[in-house]
């Protein structure tokens, strides 16, 4: 019978150990996002897009919005109303860089999701950026992130999936 106690003392103990462990690695997850969206320093990776008519559609990982301190660059598909048609038919999608654009992060009471807001400056007939007004951002310190894009030509697309560090 002793030995039984010893045994689930030291069965608890190791579990104590583990999930002191696994807290201080979640803390340090939560301080790594936090330092790369403070940073400017990170690629979301689309996982689902959103078309504001229609269902839900399934990504495979090629698709990114990377957010750098020097420029943004977007290379993610679009499904959904379109006013005008682009002169190539290659630039389909919402794919744009941008070395201009005003960042601003708003983070929640708790500090456990960040609302960033970026708007590219270099609009304009002959700018790399002429579709996109804005683009809304709501990443979880978990790494979980949701975009939203505002064209100036097309409806609004919405965009789910992950952040990591570039």
């Amino acid at each position: 019978m002793r030995q039984l106690i010893v045994f689930f003392s030291m069965i608890m103990l190791i579990f104590s150990c583990n999930s002191a462990k696994n807290q201080v690695t979640k803390v340090a997850e939560i301080d790594s996002i936090t330092k790369m969206i403070l940073d400017t320093n990170f690629v979301f990776h689309a996982r689902n897009a959103n078309p504001m008519a229609g269902g839900n559609v399934i990504l495979n990982y090629n698709y990114t919005l990377t957010v750098k301190s020097d420029s943004i660059i977007g290379w993610l598909p679009y499904f959904g109303r379109s006013f005008s048609a682009p002169l190539n038919p290659s630039d389909g999608g919402v794919k744009f860089t941008t070395t201009r654009y005003k960042y601003d992060i708003q983070p929640n009471k708790k500090k456990s999701m960040y609302q960033i807001h970026i708007v590219p400056k270099d609009l304009g007939m002959f700018a790399t950026v002429n579709d996109v007004q804005q683009i809304w951002m709501n990443v979880g310190t978990s790494g979980y992130a949701t975009v939203q894009i505002v064209s100036n030509t097309r409806t609004p697309i919405s965009y789910t999936g992950t952040i990591e560090k570039k």
